[in-house]
């Protein structure tokens, strides 16, 4: 192998530095340093390259959710489902907890279908249809997650971001009211007949003039008059909401059961709860917002009307 004379074209002070280290450490000590720093500089390249600040990498996350397609497992607090995207598009297949295996969430970018096998009914919503906003707050960190290089990035409302190093997708959102996880993702086109949604044979689609929210803060501020539960009954939490400008509808669930909460704002005075539907619900007034709750058990729907009531 042939060293290369470094010592050519350098200024007299270079020259003569080199030559300290060729005598203090024998030929070929220049190119021996200048090989370290490469390989230095190699393996310090990605942790520089990557270097970049919360807002850029959350900017480009909104870029990327934008236009990404893939299909993953995603985790969250509402249960298991497999995940498929195309940009804006979505579709999840429910996968547990029982009262939700079998449900089919479909989001074509204009309208969203869900379809809930144990109740055999459907409803088709407006679609929010664009990235939700995120405004950094912090450091970005290294991490990896589902054997992917990916960056831990702080953002307000005390949640924190997993973004993809390479693709700069969205792999998790953790804390807050809500977030999720995902595994096994493969990235590359999906096919456009997975959004696409048929209902089962039998099954009616009734439309609702809302729009769906899974995070019950989003819900709350996009209706100031919606009234929501300070707190679930024990092994209860929120599934969804679908919020429009008169009318709302919460889903609450413990896994195995689900409990529906509809309001209206109304000009109207209170009104006591009366059982409704041969006692499978209630109806009441209270404070310019007119309720019904329904589903089971009997417990769990007292203790979510006395707190509303």
């Amino acid at each position: 192998m042939q060293v290369l004379n470094n010592n050519r074209g350098q200024k007299p002070e270079a020259r003569g530095q080199n030559l300290e280290l060729d005598r203090a450490f024998g030929s070929g000590a220049i190119a021996c340093v200048r090989m370290a720093f490469l390989v230095s500089g190699f393996w310090l390249l990605p942790s520089t390259a990557h270097a970049q600040d919360g807002q850029t990498l959350v900017a480009q996350m909104k870029s990327a959710e934008a236009t990404v397609s893939y299909s993953a497992t995603q985790a969250s607090n509402g249960g298991t489902a497999r995940i498929f995207r195309s940009g804006l598009k979505r579709r999840l297949e429910w996968q547990s907890p029982t009262v939700k295996s079998g449900d089919i969430l479909v989001d074509d970018g204009t309208n969203v279908y869900l379809y809930h096998r144990a109740e055999k009914s459907a409803t088709k919503t407006n679609s929010r249809g664009r990235v939700p906003s995120f405004v950094a707050m912090g450091t970005p960190k290294a991490t990896t997650l589902a054997g992917r290089r990916a960056f831990l990035v702080p953002v307000s409302g005390n949640r924190t971001l997993t973004i993809d190093a390479q693709t700069k997708t969205l792999l998790a959102v953790t804390g807050g009211n809500g977030g999720f996880s995902l595994s096994g993702i493969k990235f590359g086109a999906v096919p456009a007949s997975k959004f696409d949604f048929e209902p089962p044979a039998g099954v009616k689609v009734n439309t609702f003039d809302g729009t769906l929210y899974a995070n019950l803060n989003a819900a709350s501020r996009a209706a100031s008059w919606l009234k929501t539960l300070a707190q679930p009954p024990a092994g209860w939490s929120f599934e969804s909401a679908i919020v429009g400008t008169n009318s709302a509808w919460l889903r609450y669930s413990n896994g195995q059961n689900r409990i529906s909460l509809f309001e209206q704002p109304t000009a109207d005075g209170d009104y006591k709860p009366q059982p409704v539907n041969g006692g499978g619900g209630t109806f009441w007034r209270k404070g310019g917002v007119r309720f019904l709750a329904t589903g089971s058990p009997p417990s769990a729907l007292q203790n979510v009307v006395d707190q509303l009531k």
